[in-house]
């Protein structure tokens, strides 16, 4: 009761299967060139790692110049203002030292006019 199978089909069977071993086999190119591309990119992503990693250690070598800039600054300003405070009291001992002329010399008028 069993129908024989057509020839015509059965090629047409064969002929599909092999059909689907090429698509297979089209497919592992296909994925075979895909990863080659991938480790080409992942080489170059490697590469432009490294190139951008001097940048990096620069940047890292600027903020610790920022600091170090910053507390030159703060000793600079320091300096300024000592230097500021030196000429103020030169400034108050030259008004000291008038004064203290003006008083000396009150005394003696004082002294020379009284005893006189």
């Amino acid at each position: 009761m069993h129908d024989t199978p057509d020839p015509a089909s059965m090629k047409a069977v064969i002929d599909r299967l092999e059909r689907g071993d090429r698509k297979f086999d089209e497919m592992a190119e296909f994925n075979h060139a895909t990863d080659a591309k991938v480790e080409a990119l992942a080489a170059a992503i490697a590469k432009i790692s490294e190139a951008v990693q001097p940048i990096q250690d620069i940047k890292t070598d600027v903020e610790k110049m920022k600091g170090d800039v910053e507390k030159t600054k703060d000793i600079v300003e320091a300096w300024s203002a000592v230097k500021t405070l030196g000429k103020f009291l030169k400034w108050v001992a030259g008004l000291i030292a008038a004064a203290s002329v003006v008083l000396v010399a009150m005394k003696a008028v004082g002294l020379h006019i009284f005893r006189g």
